[in-house]
C-alpha cells in the first residue's frame, strides 16, 4: 500500500534512534522507529491540503496472532486538509505548518497487556500520521501557552484533550474570557507538530458508510486500529483499552480474510478516544477492566485536579488513561466529586426557621472558633487561578472545605493564599 509519491523502496533506510520533541522540550524515543531516507519529501513544511503526505507499507495481517507485522514508512504529513476549527470565531482553516521527517515504524513493538506511552505515539494510520494516547502535555503551565484569550487559564498536565476544552468554558468564562481553540484539536481531531491525533481521525473514512468502520490504523502492538462504529450507526461495547474482539471487514491490502474475528481497537467519541492501553491481542481475548489497566501505570492515583464542566464537577485522575466507559465526549477516571475531600454529606432537614434576632455589631479580628490550618493547601490545590477568581472559587467550595480545616472565618488567610498562589 502506497501513498502520496508511489514506487520508493526501503533501501537506504537509516537506523538511527527516532525522538519526538514534546511542547515542553522533552525528547522521547520512540519504540521500533528510526529515521529513513525513503520518503519524498523528507524534510521541509506539509502542505496544508494534505498533498504532501508520503506513506509506503509492507503491513499485513498474521491471520494465526492477529497481530499486523511489517514496517510502515513515512514523512508523517497530514493526508488531508487538516486545520479546520470549528470553534474558532470565525469559523476557519489555520495555518500551522508541520515539518516533514521520514521515519520507518517496525510492527509490533510492544505486546499487550501493558501501558501505552503517555506522551509521544501510541500507533499511527494507515496513512503514516502520528496517534496519540489522550492525554496531553498540559496548557498554561510552564511554557506552554495559555488557553485562556485574555492569557489565563490552565489544564493540568496528564489531562485528555477534549476535556480540557470543555472545562475551558468555565474556567475562561470566569474571568469573563474565552478558550483559545487554535490550541486544540481541529475537526479531523488533530493538532500540534508533529501533527497527531488524540480523538477518532474523523477526516480519513466515511462516516455515513454502512457496516463496520474501516481500518484506519496499528497501535505499536501490531494491533489494528478501526473507526468508531461496530456497524452504523452502533458503536462497539469496548475494553478499557478501547478494545475488543469482533468480526472485522476484509481488506485484501493488508492481509485480513473475510470472516476474520479477532481483538481489535476502535477511535471513539468518548474517553479514552485513542487507546488507553495495549490489550490482549488474538483471535480470542480477554478484555481489560478499568482496574486492570490503572494496574498497568505506575502514575495512575499519584496526582489528581477537579474538573468542572457543563455545571458538573469531579475528580480527574491525571495521566491515568484508564477511563469508566461512558459514552459521553469527557473524560471520567475515577469515582469521586472532590478529589480526596470526603464524600459531602447529605443535607439534614431543614428546620422550622426561628425568628431573626437583631444582627449583632461586627467586631474587627480574628473569628472565634475559626480553624485555617489547611486553608493554604486547599487554595493551591484547588483555585490557582487570577485572585478574583481564586476568591471566587474559594467561596464555591467553602461548604466542603469546613470539612478539611478551612473553617469559616478564614478570609484573611484564604485571601494571602490566593495572592500567593497567583504570584507563585
Amino acid at each position: 500500500m502506497v501513498g502520496g509519491v508511489l514506487g520508493l523502496s526501503l533501501v537506504g533506510v537509516a537506523q538511527s534512534e527516532y525522538t519526538v520533541m514534546l511542547m515542553d522540550g522533552t525528547n522521547i524515543s520512540v519504540p521500533g522507529v528510526h529515521t529513513s531516507a525513503s520518503c519524498s519529501p523528507s524534510s521541509g513544511s506539509c502542505s496544508l491540503d494534505g498533498t504532501s503526505n508520503f506513506h509506503s507499507s509492507t503491513v499485513t495481517l498474521n491471520t494465526n496472532t492477529g497481530v499486523f507485522t511489517g514496517t510502515l514508512t513515512t514523512n508523517q504529513c497530514s493526508n488531508n486538509h487538516y486545520g479546520y476549527c470549528a470553534l474558532c470565531d470565525p469559523p476557519q482553516y489555520l495555518t500551522h505548518y508541520h515539518q516533514a521527517s521520514c521515519i520507518a515504524v517496525n510492527l509490533p513493538s510492544k505486546s499487550g497487556p501493558t501501558a501505552a506511552p503517555l506522551r509521544g505515539p501510541v500507533g499511527w494510520t494507515t496513512y503514516g500520521v502520528n496517534i496519540y494516547g489522550p492525554e496531553e502535555a498540559g496548557f498554561g503551565t510552564g511554557n506552554f501557552p495559555k488557553p485562556c484569550k485574555d492569557g489565563s487559564g490552565t489544564c493540568p498536565a496528564g489531562m485528555d484533550v477534549p476535556t480540557c476544552e470543555t472545562s475551558l468554558d468555565d474556567l475562561c468564562g470566569a474571568s469573563g474570557s474565552k478558550p483559545v481553540h487554535e490550541l486544540m484539536l481541529d475537526s479531523c481531531g488533530g493538532h500540534a507538530m508533529p501533527y497527531h491525533y488524540h480523538n477518532d481521525d474523523a477526516c480519513d473514512y466515511d462516516h455515513s458508510a454502512s457496516g463496520h468502520s474501516p481500518l484506519i490504523g496499528w497501535g505499536l502492538d501490531g494491533v489494528g486500529i478501526y473507526g468508531v462504529f461496530e456497524s452504523n450507526p452502533n458503536k462497539p461495547q469496548v475494553d478499557a483499552c478501547n478494545g475488543h474482539v469482533g468480526e472485522v471487514p476484509a481488506d485484501s491490502g493488508y492481509g485480513v480474510p473475510s470472516g476474520t474475528a479477532m481483538y481489535h481497537y476502535h477511535v471513539s467519541n468518548s474517553a479514552p478516544y485513542t487507546l488507553g492501553c495495549f490489550g490482549n491481542a488474538g483471535m480470542a481475548s480477554s478484555p481489560i477492566s478499568q482496574d486492570q489497566c490503572k494496574s498497568l501505570y505506575s502514575t495512575c492515583d499519584t496526582g489528581f485536579s477537579t474538573v468542572t464542566a457543563g455545571g458538573e464537577s469531579w475528580c480527574y485522575d491525571l495521566d491515568c488513561p484508564c477511563f469508566d466507559g461512558r459514552s459521553d465526549s469527557l473524560g471520567r477516571n475515577t469515582d469521586d466529586s472532590n478529589c480526596g475531600l470526603g464524600p459531602t454529606p447529605p443535607t439534614p432537614p431543614t428546620p422550622p426557621t426561628p425568628p431573626t434576632p437583631p444582627a449583632p455589631t461586627p467586631v474587627p479580628g480574628p473569628t472565634p472558633g475559626a480553624h485555617c490550618d489547611r486553608c493554604e493547601l486547599l487554595v493551591k490545590y484547588y483555585c490557582s487561578h487570577p485572585v478574583h477568581t481564586c476568591l471566587g472559587c474559594a467561596i464555591n467550595h467553602a461548604s466542603q472545605w469546613q470539612l478539611a480545616g478551612c473553617t469559616a472565618g478564614c478570609d484573611d488567610v484564604v485571601s494571602a493564599a490566593c495572592e500567593a498562589t497567583v504570584m507563585v
